[in-house]
This record gives structure tokens, C-alpha cells and sequence, in this order.
């Protein structure tokens, strides 16, 4: 090939390589320009779609009221792990949702650098939202031992982070018990109150029925559940918010292994069962279809199991009657032998602490730029006018933080047919002390946690090798690698 012909395919090579390159900014400038015209609002909800319905409808009707320029639109994950994970990769690189419908502790792990102080400066009246929660009478000085809310006050209580608030609560909720009413009328047993309870009743039930009596949604609930009970001192948290393992000590591994055993040997009795990964059916699919007696799970559960088409085929059948209880107290011996209910019923144990998780759903604003960060403040002020919150709440069977969305027709109607709602709402006083403090990293704890859980459930852990203090060693040695 000559030299001039040689020149001509270099030079044309390049225009192409040019014109790629100009296409691929083009391009680029194009998204972008599209992306600033959006607020987007990440979420993890509900493979049923009952929220997700919900929330679509709350967001079509904010964008119909042109309060900004920005269009809202919604992104949903029904896989928790996958949200989790996506949310620590997308929001410390600037990618991601302008806002996030997530949990407070997740607030904390971005505070001071990539989400948003919410206060008057940026839009947002935080006096206007303590007082609505009940928590905040004419002429009182805010503090945030006046906050009558348990998720408001988890939102401005973060470490070296006290009465600022980072995200704004949604609703209210946490883990109770549903049972199969169906199976327990049948076989004339009592429904069980206390984790030794459910251990003794579900023997029976595996004996008579040979299915699970209990199957938790998300087992790390569960365990650590097991371990606040207890009176374990689990994780500390300095004023800094620096955590610390608590539990390296003769007393509380003594605990622990008595937990362990509790699960471990109910797990090889085949009277608990742990969820298997997606696709195989959830586990209140698995109630429904009198497949396990009893399963703990979110409040806002109760909707799958009252208003699907396969819930009222289900009790339509005469196999199903749904019944909710609180979240089981106590009842486990440290000796991992069971545990005992005394004569009043209340259930007796060694150092037990009456306490039940909260799934508090919070949202946050990621920093992006000034309109769509003010687009953003403008539909958490949307979502939470009594109007929608009190929809919202209803939709779910979830409770709402505000007294005035309380008020409101929609919620009291739906508070009247809601067993799940009212188990929340007196399970409130043991939700409101004794919690585990939140700080940053707290998703990767509760994932460690539930790691080596699922090693001796799983019978992967070298119990015969090490002992259970070798898997209580195992365990701190995981909690520390991640608080580094």
C-alpha cells in the first residue's frame, strides 16, 4: 500500500474515532440533561407490588401538582441484599437516587458527606415535624428527649449527630408473629408467647402435621432478637459513634451459645426452617398454604395475607385463618435446654429484657445539585402531609409517625381492620428502649451476624473441632474485621 493511500485510511480511521467520540458525548450530555429534569427515589419494597401500587399512585399525583420542575420518578429493588449493596456502591460515587426510602442507620453511613442535612435553611421545618408528631406544644424548646415518635427520635438521636436530622421518618412498624389459626384450633394448641413456648407447641405440630411450626422472614430479626433479650451486651457506641464488640466476656458468650443451641437444635428437629433463596416461596406464601404454622415478619406483611387473590383462595378453602401476635418475649434457658413460662403466663429467663426490633422506614436526600436536591425536599413535604401519610400507612398496615395523619378517616378505617396494626401499636413501649444504638456500618454488622448464624444452621461451622466458644470466637473475630 502507498504512503498516500496508507495516510487515507489513518485519516479516515480518525474522523470515524472522532465522530464515535462525539456521539458517545453527545450522548452522554443527553442522559444527563434528562437525568436533572428527574428527582428519582430508590426504594426496596415488596415483590407483591402492594406498595410499590401505592407509592406509584402517590408519586403520579405529586408530579401532577407541578410544585417543581422535577419530574419524581420511582426505581424499586424487591431484593434487600441487591438494594444494600447497590446503595453503598451508587451514593459515595455520586450515582444513584436523589432520595432513598431506607432506615436511619443508612442515613448515618453518608452523613457529612453525600446526603443532606434537612433543616428550615434547606426547605425543610423540623420544629413543624416534631410537633406533629405529638412531641412539640406552643412556646416548648426542641430537644430530642420531646420527641414523642420512636422513628423520629431514632432519626436525631445518631451519634455525634444528636437533634440533627438527616432523614424524615415515613411510618412506623417492626416484626410480629403470624400464625396459621387453622393448624393450632385442629390440634387444640395454645398459641405460644415465649420463644420456650414455641419450641414445646411446635413439637407437637411437628409430630402430628410434620411441617415447621416457625420460619422467620429475615433470620437476622430473629437472632438478634434472641441476643437483646438476652441481655447481651451486643455492640457499644461511643458519643463519637464509634462501635466496639461488647460481648467478649465469660457472661454474655455463655448467653450466646445458649442461643445458638436453641437454634441450631430446632433447625435439626426440622421445627424451624429458614427461608430458602429466591424463587422458592416465601414465607407467607408458606402459611397460607398451611405449610408452616408460624412465621415472623413485618407488620406490613398483614396486606399479602388479607387482600391477594391467593389469601382469599386460601381461607376460602377452610385451610387458613390468619391470626397476628406480638413478637414473641423470652423463654430461653441459658443452658440451651428450653426455657419456662410461669404462672401468669410471662416468660421466664435469665436476664431477660422485654424488646422487639423496629423497622422504622426512613427517607434521605442525596447531595446533587440545588434544584433537584430542593425538588427532592419538595416531595418528602408531599409524602408527608397527613393526607398522603395516612394513605400510605393504611395501604401497608404500617403505623404512621404523624398524630395528624393518625387523625385521619383513612387511617383510623383501616387501623379497625388491621390486627397487624394494632399489634405494632401496643407493642410501641418495647420498641421504644433498650434498642440496639444505631451507627454507621450497622448493615454490615447485622450481615456478619447473620453469616455465622447461618454457618452453624447450615452445620458449616467447626462446632466439633473448635467448640461453641470457638464459634462465639469466630463470630467476634467478624464483628471486629468489620468495625475497622
Amino acid at each position: 500500500m502507498s504512503n498516500s493511500k496508507m495516510r487515507s485510511w489513518v485519516l479516515k480511521i480518525t474522523v470515524l474515532m472522532l465522530f464515535v467520540s462525539l456521539v458517545g458525548v453527545l450522548v452522554a450530555c443527553s442522559k444527563n440533561a434528562n437525568r436533572d429534569k428527574e428527582i428519582q427515589i430508590f426504594t426496596q419494597l415488596s415483590a407483591d407490588g402492594s406498595q410499590v401500587k401505592e407509592l406509584q399512585k402517590i408519586v403520579d399525583e405529586f408530579n401532577a401538582q407541578k410544585t417543581t420542575d422535577k419530574k419524581a420518578v420511582l426505581v424499586n429493588n424487591t431484593d434487600p441484599t441487591t438494594f444494600d449493596t447497590n446503595m453503598q456502591n451508587d451514593i459515595p460515587n455520586g450515582r444513584g437516587g436523589d432520595m432513598y426510602f431506607t432506615f436511619a442507620n443508612s442515613a448515618l453511613d453518608y452523613v457529612d458527606t453525600h446526603i443532606l442535612r434537612l433543616d428550615t435553611e434547606n426547605g425543610l421545618d423540623l420544629d413543624e415535624i416534631v410537633s406533629r408528631t405529638g412531641g412539640l406544644k406552643s412556646g416548648d424548646t426542641f430537644s430530642v428527649d420531646n420527641v414523642v415518635s420512636d422513628a423520629l427520635r431514632e432519626s436525631l438521636s445518631q451519634p455525634g449527630h444528636s437533634g440533627e436530622l438527616y432523614s424524615v421518618p415515613l411510618h412506623e412498624s417492626g416484626p410480629m408473629m403470624y400464625f396459621n389459626k387453622k393448624i393450632f384450633d385442629e390440634l387444640e394448641l395454645k398459641i405460644p408467647t415465649s420463644w420456650a413456648e414455641l419450641e414445646t407447641v411446635g413439637k407437637i405440630i411437628k409430630e402430628k402435621k410434620d411441617i415447621p411450626m416457625f420460619a422467620p422472614s429475615a433470620p437476622i430479626d430473629f437472632y438478634q432478637t434472641l441476643l437483646v433479650q438476652s441481655g447481651v451486651n451486643y455492640i457499644t457506641v461511643d458519643s463519637a459513634g464509634k462501635a466496639t464488640v461488647a460481648f467478649d466476656n465469660e457472661t454474655d458468650r455463655a448467653k450466646i451459645i445458649g442461643i445458638f443451641k436453641y437454634v441450631k437444635r430446632n433447625m435439626d428437629a426440622g421445627i424451624f426452617q429458614f427461608q430458602a433463596a429466591a424463587p422458592a416461596p416465601n414465607s407467607s406464601t408458606l402459611l397460607m398454604e398451611g405449610k408452616i404454622a408460624s412465621y415472623q415478619g413485618s407488620n406490613s406483611h398483614e396486606s399479602t395475607m388479607t387482600n391477594s387473590d391467593a389469601a382469599k383462595e386460601a381461607v376460602e378453602s377452610g385451610k387458613f385463618e390468619l391470626l397476628v401476635g406480638k413478637n414473641l418475649q423470652g423463654g430461653i434457658n441459658l443452658d440451651g435446654t428450653g426455657g419456662e413460662v410461669g404462672e401468669d403466663g410471662q416468660p421466664v429467663s435469665v436476664g431477660h429484657t422485654l424488646w422487639t426490633p423496629a423497622f422504622n422506614r426512613q427517607i434521605f436526600v442525596t447531595k446533587s445539585n440545588e434544584a433537584r436536591q430542593a425538588g427532592a425536599i419538595e416531595f418528602i413535604k408531599f409524602f408527608t402531609t397527613k393526607e398522603i401519610n395516612a394513605r400510605w400507612a393504611a395501604a401497608n398496615t404500617v403505623v404512621s409517625p404523624f398524630k395528624d395523619a393518625r387523625d385521619q378517616q383513612v387511617f383510623k378505617d383501616a387501623l379497625a381492620k388491621s390486627q397487624a396494626m394494632n399489634v405494632a401499636i401496643e407493642s410501641k413501649p418495647m420498641t421504644d428502649s433498650n434498642k440496639i444504638t444505631i451507627f454507621g456500618g450497622k448493615s454490615q454488622i447485622r450481615n456478619a451476624t447473620a453469616n455465622q448464624f447461618k454457618k452453624v444452621v447450615d452445620k458449616e461451622s467447626e462446632i466439633e473441632e473448635s467448640g461453641w466458644d470457638g464459634v462465639i470466637t469466630a463470630l467476634i473475630t467478624e464483628l471486629k474485621n468489620e468495625l475497622k
